[in-house]
């Protein structure tokens, strides 16, 4: 935005300079006269004098003299709008990539403390199973190992998704997270119908397909 406007700015200083300026000199003085019209000496009152000028000039831009300068503030402009877009372009299709990674991260969590779940009450039933002699202590050691491996995985996704939170966060120019993040929800679906671009509208908007 602070690009725009100072492009803004430097095309209309460019465009005033082609309008016609106007210039004003004035004066006024004491003088004491003789009786033949001659300034005489000293600090006597005498007779009040003034004068005034006024100069008007216009450059004209003959021969394209101003068209280059023009053009180029003009040029400005565009480049600082296109910017701006881009960028916005690239924030929302960055706050799409961690929304979609927070979901994701989300429905991890949710599968993996299910497992642990199921595998904390198949230790159980191996560990009754090995005191009635069924279970071998291997087996209640592959049991237990297993759900060990569930439980160590859950604070990296819990991370990850505090992580995307966060983010999301920053990007939005928020100070504080939005509660509903917290909440797991389905990750979403892709768009059934591709927008109607041409390949030269696409790769400008996303360059990153290349």
């Amino acid at each position: 935005k602070d690009r725009i406007t100072a492009a803004a700015a430097i095309g209309s200083a460019e465009n005033a300079g082609l309008l016609p300026s106007l210039d004003t000199v004035g004066g006024v003085g004491t003088e004491k006269l003789s009786p033949i019209g001659h300034a005489l000496p000293g600090a006597s009152p005498g007779q009040v004098t003034s004068f005034g000028t006024l100069e008007s000039r216009w450059i004209l831009p003959l021969f394209g003299r101003f068209s280059a300068t023009e053009k180029g503030a003009a040029a400005a402009l565009d480049t600082a709008k296109a910017a701006r877009q881009a960028a916005q372009v690239a924030v929302v299709a960055a706050i799409a990539k961690a929304y979609v990674a927070l979901r994701a991260d989300q429905q991890k969590q949710r599968l993996l403390q299910a497992e642990l779940g199921e595998s904390s009450h198949i230790v159980s039933l191996v560990r009754i199973q090995a005191g009635a002699g069924v279970a071998s202590d291997l087996d209640l050691a592959r049991a237990q190992a297993h759900a060990d491996g569930l439980a160590f995985r859950l604070p990296g996704v819990q991370l990850a998704i505090n992580t995307d939170i966060l983010r999301i966060t920053a990007l939005e120019g928020q100070t504080a997270p939005d509660a509903k993040l917290t909440i797991a929800a389905p990750i979403p679906s892709a768009p059934k119908s591709i927008p109607d671009l041409v390949p030269a509208d696409l790769l400008r908007l996303r360059p990153q397909i290349m």
